[in-house]
Formats: structure tokens, sequence, C-alpha cells
């Protein structure tokens, strides 16, 4: 939760439940199993590290999830994180590679200049549900899907 004011996580709502807030209001958890000192409560991303990439909050997402399974179950926390659970990926083979080719962007479709003025009709069209699958297979380039 982000407050309105900047780009501080919004953590006035912890104050006196046992979860430490740290510097610039962040919430203080471990590092590794992003355990704070509230037993059962985990926290990650911004919330914990202040503004990071989306990697690092996918894998402090993983990191929570995993310790939030181990607490569950009762298994203690220790200072590495196992993941038992992972699903192994497979990757493209050389034929399959090929298709990895860059592809040129898709163009997106405008009201003819003719038909702008006098209408209240949208000027960008935007993409169809397919253009859209396409554009973003084009744009993320990460094919290597789970389970091959």
């Amino acid at each position: 939760i982000i407050e309105a004011i900047g780009q501080r996580p919004a953590t006035s709502f912890l104050g006196g439940d046992g979860v430490k807030i740290g510097r610039g209001g962040t919430v203080v958890a471990d590092g590794r199993t992003l355990a704070t000192d509230r037993p059962g409560v985990f926290a990650g991303g911004d919330a914990v590290s202040g503004p990071q990439t989306v990697t690092e909050a996918i894998a402090a997402g993983q990191r929570a999830a995993s310790s939030i399974k181990r607490y569950l179950q009762g298994i203690k926390l220790g200072p590495r994180v196992e993941r038992e659970d992972f699903e192994a990926f497979k990757l493209p083979t050389p034929e399959e590679v090929k298709e990895l080719k860059e592809k040129a962007r898709t163009g997106i479709k405008e009201l003819p200049a003719k038909k702008r003025t006098g209408s209240f009709e949208e000027v960008t069209k935007g993409y169809t549900t397919g253009e859209a699958v396409d554009e973003a297979a084009r744009c993320l380039r990460c094919d290597a899907e789970a389970g091959g």
C-alpha cells in the first residue's frame, strides 16, 4: 500500500501491533525469510526495501510465500529459504528459437482525420484482444514456459 504523499509505504495502521517500522516508513523484516517481529506476519517488496525493481519484488513474494508455507506447516524458519516445490522449465530448442526472431510492432488503429472533428469518438482505437496478445508476446520475449 503506497500513501498519496510521495512513494512511501502506508504503514501508519501498523502502529502498536508489534510490527516494527523502520526508516522512511518501511516495515522491518528479516531479509531472507521476510518475517517481522510479530509471529505470523510477513512483509516484502517496496514495503520493506523501499522502491526497487519488479524482479526484486517478485523474488520477495516468492521468498515470503515459501516462508509463510513453512510457518503454517510448523517448520522452523531458518536463515536459508528452501524451495522444494519449484517447477523446472524447458529451454527452447533451436527450432523454437527461430520463432523468437524480432517482430514488428503492431500498429494502433486511429480514427481517420476527417471523422475526428465534430465527434466525441475515441481517436486512438487500441488493440483487439488478439493484437494485444501478439504485442505482449513480442515485447516480453520471455518465451520459456514452465513444464515445456
